[in-house]
């Protein structure tokens, strides 16, 4: 074994890959350091929530990274990092957009928009992970395209501001779907049918039968 582990760690190339792999691992941390995403410190990695952060400091963090990295003599022949500073000042607006004030039925409400798709890459990660537990399948290739385009927002019922405006007063979903006017949703149903988006035959099969809101309503009952 120890003769097997000193061939490895005599190898010139996988001793210049490790070397060249620990010096970009640096610099990642750097960026993800100047951005305030996922903290080395921190147990959650790619899944943490980050913390409450000045957002100027923010910026002003990342242009000191950008600054450091392009003033490198051998940044012009580094092309991995060129590419990287490249997608920073391709998003730089939308890294550091200004938050939007918006009205509500109370008061006025700040909304910071995401900076990256951290959100939504956790989502699909947890969705991969859930559906292979399910399936066994690696792929969830058939999965996203047999559900509802909607399906996906059920996950928000997690939320529980969501569910409590979803609920709007009531005190469960079915309570909530009793409200529906089942001719509305005939209606929809409808549209749906003359829509030249392809619709997967289980799925067809599921809107026909007559009892397709009681079976939904079930569903979200056992999710609250």
């Amino acid at each position: 074994m120890s003769n097997a582990l000193e061939d490895v760690c005599s190898d010139k190339l996988l001793r210049q890959a490790v070397d060249t792999l620990q010096v970009k691992a640096n610099v990642f941390d750097q960026l993800r350091d100047a951005m305030r995403i996922a903290p080395k410190s921190g147990s959650g990695g790619l899944n943490s929530d980050g913390g409450d952060e000045d957002m100027d400091a923010i910026k002003k963090g990342v242009e000191q990274f950008r600054q450091k990295l392009t003033s490198d003599p051998q940044y012009p022949g580094l092309g991995h990092y060129k590419k990287m500073i490249a997608q920073i000042d391709k998003y730089w607006d939308k890294l550091f957009a200004d938050p939007i004030l918006v009205d509500s039925p109370n008061s006025k409400v700040t909304i910071y928009p995401q900076r990256t798709n951290n959100v939504m890459e956790r989502f699909f990660r947890d969705f991969k992970r859930g559906d292979r537990k399910k399936t066994g399948n690696i792929s969830i290739s058939r999965t996203l395209q047999a559900m509802l385009a909607d399906t996906p927002l059920v996950r928000n019922l997690k939320n529980s501001e969501y569910l409590k405006i979803l609920l709007d007063g009531c005190q469960s979903l079915e309570e909530r779907f009793s409200r529906i006017e089942s001719q509305e949703v005939r209606d929809e149903l409808a549209k749906a049918k003359n829509s030249p988006e392809k619709i997967p035959a289980k799925i067809k099969k599921l809107i026909a039968q007559p009892k397709l809101l009681e079976i939904i309503a079930r569903l979200f009952k056992k999710r609250a």
